[in-house]
């Protein structure tokens, strides 16, 4: 693997941490990788970090990256997850219900279609408390945790209590091929518009330092570069037009007065105002408390800390004697700038490394229990499955817990 690969591989992670996806990264990388093969010089020197690398590019968005989490994703990110990985299932399910029938239909039974039903909703029900926090709704959460585990439990009682009488068949092949079908829909790339393509892009600056003067026309104005998802998020959708780069609000007392110049005077410097958000709440009662739900859910601030920079933008726009809508245009961008000044986050415990590693140790339990239960009845195909899954989950299993041991102090950002 050469230097060059190592870079890339590295960007695309740094780049997909800040919404930037691989089909999007595409165009950029290609521009990075003929900058790179005609300065001769090594990546890291002719093209800096990738950390900065992308954090320069996704700086010439920052209504788009003032959208997504702490982990770069939107609403809609997190339920297409949950959809692929029932496509997923499908293309895996489809050879061995076939193999396990002995024919190219699966049988359907009663307790099997409304089993299957009830667990496929569980899976889209699992992606409502990170969407829920995505889009600055973090109350929402814990309503879809008990939602999933109650679709759970419905499901392994429909599996066991109702009639498995036939109902009919489901065809192999045309269970494979929706599913395919699926997970090709939700994997496309996005059409990136002219000015997003490499022909068309400018060339990479001598130095990732100089890359935000060129990131507009690199990347395009188009959003649908980064994804056209904005109507998930409500209020939040601010226009990508805008140019909110202001830097980190400082922390302390006065995060909240600098974040507020940064996005209210126009003439302070060369940063220019941003564009204001249409959908935000006009009240101030109902802003005020939007922006602590941003906070919390979207950027991961920990309440008792996003209550405190609430009081402090309140008692800034009341000293200004203005409308909070009137000092900080977009909310969005005006809570991103606020957590990016905190030097802590701290997400959910369902989140967090114990959780983690306690769902993956579960999983891996009931996935024994099925290989067992198989070899018991005969199924030897689906002990021999299991075999082989074993080594890659014990790895799984491995990385969890040491993500685990190693956790000290919540996440520095």
């Amino acid at each position: 693997m050469s230097r060059f690969d190592r870079w890339e591989r590295s960007a695309r992670l740094e780049l997909a941490e800040r919404g930037i996806g691989f089909h999007e990264a595409n165009p950029l990388i290609e521009d990075a990788r003929v900058f790179h093969v005609e300065s001769g010089e090594d990546p890291w020197v002719a093209l800096g970090g990738p950390a900065e690398f992308a954090a320069d590019v996704a700086a010439a968005f920052p209504a788009e990256t003032a959208r997504r989490d702490v982990h770069g994703k939107t609403p809609r990110d997190y339920f297409s997850d949950a959809a692929f990985i029932l496509a997923c299932f499908g293309v895996l399910g489809a050879p061995l219900g076939a193999l396990s029938a002995g024919s190219l239909t699966i049988p359907l039974t009663l307790a099997g279609v409304v089993g299957a039903t009830l667990s496929a909703l569980s899976v889209l029900a699992a992606a409502i408390p990170s969407a829920s926090r995505a889009a600055g709704r973090p109350r929402l959460a814990p309503w879809g945790i008990v939602l999933s585990g109650v679709l759970i439990i419905a499901g392994g009682t429909a599996f066991t209590q109702l009639p498995r009488t036939r109902v009919g068949e489901l065809p192999v092949l045309l269970l494979l091929i929706v599913s395919l079908g699926a997970c090709w829909l939700l994997t496309r790339p996005t059409r990136p518009s002219a000015a997003t393509s490499p022909g068309n892009a400018t060339a990479l600056p001598g130095n990732a330092t100089a890359l935000p003067g060129n990131a507009t026309a690199l990347l395009g104005s188009d959003a649908a570069l980064l994804g056209s998802d904005a109507a998930l998020l409500g209020s939040d959708a601010a226009p990508l037009g805008s140019d909110a780069a202001t830097g980190a609000a400082p922390a302390g007392s006065d995060a909240a007065a600098g974040a507020a110049q940064a996005g209210s005077d126009p003439a302070a410097g060369s940063t220019p105002a941003r564009s204001g958000s249409g959908g935000d709440p006009r009240e101030p009662g109902p802003w005020f408390a939007r922006l602590e739900a941003v906070l919390i859910g979207r950027f991961d601030v920990p309440p008792s800390r996003a209550a405190e920079l609430v009081a402090e933008a309140r008692a800034h726009v009341t000293e200004a004697g203005s409308h909070p809508a009137d000092e900080f245009p977009s909310l969005a961008e005006y809570a991103r700038d606020l957590a990016e000044g905190e030097p802590v986050r701290q997400g959910p415990w369902w989140r967090g490394p114990t959780a983690a590693l306690l769902a993956t140790v579960a999983v891996i339990a009931w996935w024994l229990v099925l290989v067992v239960d198989a070899a018991l009845d005969g199924k030897w195909w689906v002990a021999v499955l299991g075999a082989v899954a074993g080594p890659l989950a014990g790895r799984f299993l491995v990385d969890r817990y040491r993500a685990w041991a190693g956790r000290s102090q919540p996440s520095k950002v």
